[in-house]
């Protein structure tokens, strides 16, 4: 389904990318089930590749064993050699656990379409959440956006809504 939109899953189950991260790694380490829980998005804006790079089912293993199962998605992630940004590495983790033993990345946009979630995308805070004017908003809008891997949308509920 992330084939047809880079999107939080809603069939069969409902999941949000950050679900679908942590089970990927789990499943690279072996485990035999992973059960979704709270998640947490980033902190800072994650690292995407500008080029196409090639991993091995080996290497994406070595690294889901050094991410952590808990906590902030990480903004950037060691594979071998390479460095690849959270979207990289989870396409090229599909990849892997679909079967395939050398992958090669292609850059795209790391990002939901944040188109099905204006209010979200066009969210400014600046001199609106606090009646103050002292409120510049310098992080605040912008870490909210940093959270959509983790968005949770209603089983079956349609992948692009209405706006």
């Amino acid at each position: 389904m992330l084939d047809e939109a880079w999107h939080p899953v809603t069939a069969p189950a409902s999941y949000c990318m950050a679900d679908i991260f942590h089970a990927c790694r789990a499943f690279l380490c072996s485990e035999s089930e992973y059960i979704c829980s709270n998640v947490k998005g980033f902190l800072k804006t994650p690292y995407a590749i500008t080029s196409p790079i090639t991993v091995t089912k080996n290497e994406m293993i070595l690294s889901a064993k050094e991410l952590r199962a808990d906590g902030w998605l990480p903004e950037a992630i060691k594979v071998g050699k390479n460095l690849l940004g959270p979207a990289d590495w989870l396409r090229a983790a599909l990849c892997v656990l679909c079967g395939e033993d050398v992958v090669t990345v292609k850059p795209e946009q790391w990002q939901i379409d944040m188109d099905q979630f204006a209010k979200l995308r066009d969210l400014d805070l600046k001199l609106k959440w606090i009646d103050t004017k002292h409120l510049m908003d310098n992080y605040l809008s912008q870490r909210s956006r940093l959270q959509s891997w983790t968005i949770r949308l209603p089983e079956g509920y349609p992948r692009k809504i209405a706006l």
